[in-house]
């Protein structure tokens, strides 16, 4: 039977052969015996990690032939000893693993590394802390982006990007007032700190079916950032709502949750339509799901216009890497032309299905300029009836939202449609 560290080696060897970190972790058997919790964290600090692992890796090893499940191994072990877990129970779980992994032959040259990794860790820690890829465990071309982008900020956002995330919860008031469900975490005993708008923030992340109220629908895990979407929307009870890109439905559910406006939620794959659907009955929400791709509007849209519109569109996923740590090692700047691509063909076909005088609300988890305010500058360029409007409560510089102890990286544009001017 696979241990929770051999299983963790199959898991970062999938995930760095492309695919993602969610996926590979939901497509394991996991024995009941074993901790799936241990796993993803196991998984999640290796590639958080991977920077200063390759480098120490290649320090060490005089191997030419690469193994990647050895290399998981080794990835794993050298982050939870970086993390200051008992070093040699670490070496020891990690020898062991070879043996349900097949790589017997591997645990005398696993244990070497290991070892010799420790003898040496004050030496080889200071090299790491002098080459940026392995100091900041983000790949060269993410950094030198982050650089031109954020020339004040970069360090903070790459330093940010290698902490465990916040656990926030979004309070659903249709059912429950932020105090109220606030003196249910103090009868429990569970420490929080509140925020902005309904989020409660934890002081120790744990999993949801022990998060008080959850499978009533009383809270939802959420992120501080995101939670600014239907705040921002203002939305009223007889607006016709549309989010676009919905999956898995978070954003629509708390616009529902706070006006009960018509609300079509949109998007493209049927698996994460019935996501959607899975959010909203445990919420006790009702909206209109379709599955469609929202660039091709005469596809669903029944030509009556909406009054509010939810753009919340397929990015890099920049601002959120440290819940999803393999995003960084796996997207490439071709990547991120695609996306800016993909965002401008929804942001025109979109402004289309908006009434005059409505407002269109663009989102992205992104931290990359490409992605964020030149989008909106060449949006604004292109269509002369949009007018960017403040933010409510948030300043000019936090249209942007960088990623800190409290929340992700997130990015907003709130555009509001006027009639088209009459030509002279």
């Amino acid at each position: 039977m696979h241990s929770a560290y051999s299983l963790a080696a199959l898991i970062i060897s999938r995930t760095l052969s492309g695919q993602t970190l969610t996926q590979v972790i939901a497509e394991q058997k996991i024995h009941p015996s074993i901790n799936s919790a241990a796993i993803r964290d196991l998984s999640s600090n290796a590639l958080r990690y991977l920077g200063k692992s390759t480098f120490i890796i290649q320090k060490l090893s005089k191997q030419h032939k690469r193994d990647q499940e050895v290399d998981a191994l080794l990835h794993i072990g050298i982050s939870q000893i970086s993390l200051g877990k008992p070093p040699y129970a670490i070496v020891n779980s990690v020898v062991e693993a070879c043996n349900t992994l097949n790589k017997g032959w591997a645990k005398s040259y696993i244990n070497a590394m290991l070892r010799n990794y420790l003898r040496q860790k004050e030496s080889l820690d200071n090299l790491c802390y002098h080459n940026e890829v392995s100091r900041y465990n983000h790949p060269t071309w993410w950094i030198n982006e982050l650089k031109q982008d954020w020339p004040d900020d970069w360090i903070s956002i790459l330093t940010a990007n290698q902490t465990h995330p916040p656990m926030t919860l979004r309070v659903n008031r249709k059912k429950i007032s932020p105090d109220h469900y606030a003196h249910m975490l103090d009868k429990e005993d569970i420490g929080y700190s509140r925020f902005i708008n309904d989020a409660i923030i934890l002081e120790k992340p744990r999993s949801v079916q022990t998060v008080p109220g959850f499978q009533d629908g009383l809270v939802s895990v959420q992120d501080a950032s995101a939670q600014w979407a239907a705040y921002l929307l203002d939305v009223l009870p007889e607006h016709r709502v549309l989010d676009a890109c919905c999956a898995p439905g978070g954003k629509a559910a708390h616009i529902l949750e706070l006006s009960d406006a018509d609300l079509t939620a949109l998007d493209l794959d049927t698996k994460r339509i019935k996501m959607t659907e899975s959010t909203f009955n445990r919420l006790g929400l009702r909206a209109r799901l379709i599955e469609a791709d929202a660039c091709q509007i005469n596809t669903w849209w029944d030509q009556n216009p909406y009054d509010r519109i939810l753009a919340d569109v397929p990015c890099s996923a920049s601002g959120i890497v440290r819940r999803h740590p393999d995003i960084k090692w796996n997207r490439t700047p071709a990547d991120i032309v695609s996306f800016t691509k993909t965002q401008a063909e929804l942001l025109d076909a979109l402004w289309n299905c908006l009434a005059i005088g409505g407002k269109l609300l663009y989102a992205t988890c992104s931290i990359f300029k490409k992605e964020n305010t030149d989008q909106t500058a060449r949006f604004l360029q292109k269509h002369r009836d949009a007018r960017l409007l403040p933010l409510m409560n948030l300043s000019e510089k936090d249209k942007q939202l960088l990623p800190n102890d409290q929340q992700d990286g997130f990015y907003y544009a709130l555009f509001e449609r006027n009639k088209p001017s009459r030509l002279p």
